[in-house]
Parts: structure tokens; sequence; C-alpha cells
């Protein structure tokens, strides 16, 4: 839990992330019984009844806090939703949701698996907040048939699922890429750590040398059209040359390759707010 715990906020900052547990679980964590000197035999897995999420889902919104935007149940148990197996189901409109873990959580603890663990809780709460499976790019986000997809799937979002976080969360990208790479250091992944950090010292060159540049006013007009005459189409491609000229001396960093003219309207320059 602990590891969830780190994983989730560092994954959804700024949200704060807290692990809620019942009375009778912290009156049983404080007594830990002893281990035995010995161990002949390793005991098997106990298999627990499967649950019905159609009832864990009313209970989870009955007990929901008003200062939390999602609550999410974990369970090693099998589930169940209308009478079919399933990984986990959630209500939406409610703000709840249960997962199982039993398909992913192994023993030991290696960092594999708590990389397995760690990309599926984080796939469904990303889902529990509105974004879908992402067709786009290879990104945390893709849908899976089976474990080895699954796998095959980055810890991290692209940049259309990462904007789509951001409209919901309103996350400082540089600030989460920091607490992600000293999370995934933490959880002995030095790969997806670098990762980050990578990121992050690209971010900061970039910003720290950019001049951002505001597309400069039109002062040239085009000319009207006309379909008779040689100062139609001529006109019109004089006006271009001379447009293109200006837009590079006042804006040198941008090519003239981003531009675009219509004879109803003026250069514009491509969408600035990229991500």
């Amino acid at each position: 839990m602990q590891v969830l715990q780190e994983a989730c906020a560092a994954f959804f900052s700024p949200l704060r992330v807290a692990v809620i547990r019942s009375r009778t679980e912290r009156k049983e964590s404080r007594v830990t019984p002893p281990l035995p000197a010995e161990r002949e035999e390793e005991p098997e897995r106990s298999v627990l009844p499967p649950l019905v999420t159609e009832d864990i889902l009313p209970w989870l919104a009955a007990g929901l806090r008003s200062d939390s935007v999602v609550t999410v149940a974990v369970t090693l148990s099998p589930l169940t939703s209308s009478g079919k197996c399933t990984v986990g189901a959630s209500d939406w409109s409610k703000r709840v949701g249960v997962f199982s873990l039993e398909s992913v959580l192994e023993e030991p603890l290696s960092s594999r698996v708590m990389e397995r663990t760690t990309k599926f809780l984080t796939h469904q709460v990303t889902h529990m907040l509105g974004v879908l499976h992402c067709c786009y790019f290879r990104c945390l986000m893709n849908g899976a048939a089976h474990q080895e997809e699954a796998d095959g799937r980055p810890p991290y979002l692209c940049g259309v699922c990462l904007k789509k976080l951001h409209l919901v969360t309103g996350l400082d990208p540089l600030l989460r890429y920091q607490h992600l790479a000293r999370f995934w250091a933490w959880a002995g992944s030095p790969q997806i750590a670098m990762w980050y950090e990578t990121r992050v010292r690209v971010v900061r060159s970039t910003f720290a040398n950019a001049q951002v540049q505001l597309p400069p006013t039109c002062r040239l007009r085009p000319p009207k059209e006309q379909k008779d005459g040689p100062g139609g189409e001529e006109g019109a491609r004089t006006w271009r040359s001379q447009r293109t000229e200006a837009f590079r001396e006042e804006s040198p960093m941008i090519s003239a390759k981003h531009l675009t003219w219509s004879p109803s309207s003026c250069f514009s320059a491509s969408p600035r707010k990229t991500l």
C-alpha cells in the first residue's frame, strides 16, 4: 500500500493521496505476529471468494468524503460484475471504484511486480478522471487485451493524455515529472526514473534559453481580388512575398513553412499552445 500511495501521489500531483483504513484493520495492524524460526513447507495461497462489485460500489459511495475527488478500493479477491469475472468496476458519477490486484500482484515484491501493479492502478484511476483509452501514441492509457500487452505499455502518458489530465487536476508538468523521477528511483526502476529526469533537464534547458515571441501584427493588407486585369493574381503574389519577408524580419525564430495564407485572411502562425 505504501508503494501504491507514493505512486499515485506522484502521478496525480498535486492531488493528495490518503489511505483510508477501517477501525478493525487499524487494531490488527498494531499486533505483529511472531514469525516461525524455520519453514519446512510454504503454505499455499488461499483462494478467496469473489466479491460482487454491485454491492461494493454503493457501499463506497455511501462513505464518500466531501473532499474526495475519487475513492478507490483495492482487494486481492477476485471480482464479479453482472455475474462475470472482471478486474474492476467503477461508477464515474459517484466517483468510486474497486479493482482487484489478484492478477498483477505476485510474490516476492520485485521492481517488475511493483511496476506492473503501479501501471494497473494508475491506468484505472485515470479512467475514473474521464480519460479514455489512447489510440494516438504509445501511452499508459493504451488498451490491453491480455497481460503481455499490459506489460508492454509505458508507465507515462503521451502528450494528448497528459493534456487531458492537466485539464482535470491542474498539474505542474515539471514538478510532476520530478516527483515521478524520485518515485521510480525509490521503487528500483532506474530506467523509468532516467526517462523522467531526462524530460526535466530538457524542459529546464529549453525554457532557460528560449525567448517567447508573439506573432507580429499584420501591417499589410491583402489586395482585393480582381477576376479581370493584371492586378488580380499578380498583386496577390506580390503581397505574399512582401508579407513573408516582413514576417521573417520580425520573427526570425519562425520559419516560413509554418505560415499559411488565404485571400480572406492574413498570415497566421501554427498553434502556439502545444504540449
